[in-house]
């Protein structure tokens, strides 16, 4: 079975989450904080889910050093912003992010991109999303 960390403290994102990750036959588990996710990191999952907007989780720089620190590119880091917010967005790739999507897609098309990286071979992630 697959483990998706989602980092998050939004509610309406959690349950969107938790739909697709129910749909993808995945574990789901929720972090709100930096210290949260470090405490995990011994036990990494198949993906991250990072709102990029929880700002208790520092995601930008907790993306860093999970990159840096602790996997490499060995685990998949999605994450979702504002769709006015494409600095953000620029950093969070720049930081380790496989893919980031605007907040209405991610929220649209959730189950599609938690079941899509899922089944993809982790030797091959999948490319960073042009939205």
């Amino acid at each position: 079975m697959s483990k998706i960390y989602a980092v998050l403290d939004d509610l309406f994102f959690f349950v969107k989450i938790q739909e697709g990750a129910k749909l993808a036959g995945a574990e789901l588990t929720t972090l709100r904080t930096v210290d949260a996710v470090q405490a995990r990191a011994s036990q990494p999952p198949d993906i991250y889910v990072f709102d990029l907007n929880c700002a208790a989780a520092k995601p930008i720089e907790t993306i860093l050093w999970l990159r840096q620190q602790v996997f490499g590119k060995g685990v998949r880091i999605i994450g979702f912003h504002s769709h006015v917010q494409e600095e953000l967005k620029r950093k969070a790739l720049e930081a380790g992010c496989d893919q980031v999507y605007a907040r209405s897609a991610m929220s649209d098309r959730m189950k599609a991109i938690l079941s899509n990286l899922t089944e993809c071979d982790s030797d091959h992630p999948p490319p960073t999303s042009p939205l």
